[in-house]
């Protein structure tokens, strides 16, 4: 089976709202911002008959996280943690997604379900909640569609 080597990019595709936060009189609160650099390291692909993206073939992917902008304490290009995801395809055109972001003082859950693309841009996937010092975030994570892949992190205020 012959998938896009920026599998990432197929989960991020995986779009879905964030869930809203009430606005002030004065217009909504800004969100925070978390911008990582995501590098790929080994994962598995199970493709079930029949060859190529299909009901039921399923992709773990695992990325190293740094920092792609100066936060956290620590300078751009520094280790901030890792991310595992599991992609399952649901059909020719659509796919599942769910996954954890693990960084400095919690977890980031995410998932969604959504087209199959590779195309730049293409989605975000919703947050659904997390540890620490993210816990009950609700927000959306999205790529840049390059390589090396940026990740943008928008968390919702509370």
């Amino acid at each position: 089976m012959r998938w896009p080597t920026g599998i990432l990019l197929l989960a991020l595709a995986a779009a879905a709202c964030a869930s809203g936060s009430a606005w002030a009189a004065q217009g909504p609160p800004s969100p925070t911002v978390i911008k990582v650099r995501a590098v790929q390291t080994p994962g598995k692909l199970t493709d079930v008959p029949p060859d190529g993206p299909s009901r039921g073939d399923t992709a773990v992917v695992h990325y190293r996280l740094l920092n792609a902008q100066r936060q956290f304490g620590k300078p751009v290009g520094a280790r901030i943690g890792h991310n595992d995801a599991i992609l399952t395809v649901i059909s020719k055109t659509l796919g599942t997604v769910s996954g954890r972001a693990t960084l400095p003082g919690g977890t980031i859950a995410f998932g969604g379900v959504g087209p199959l693309t590779s195309a730049p841009g293409a989605g975000a996937v919703a947050i659904l909640g997390g540890t620490g010092a993210f816990a009950g975030a609700r927000g959306t994570i999205s790529g840049n569609g390059r390589t090396p892949q940026v990740l943008t992190i928008r968390l919702a205020p509370a």
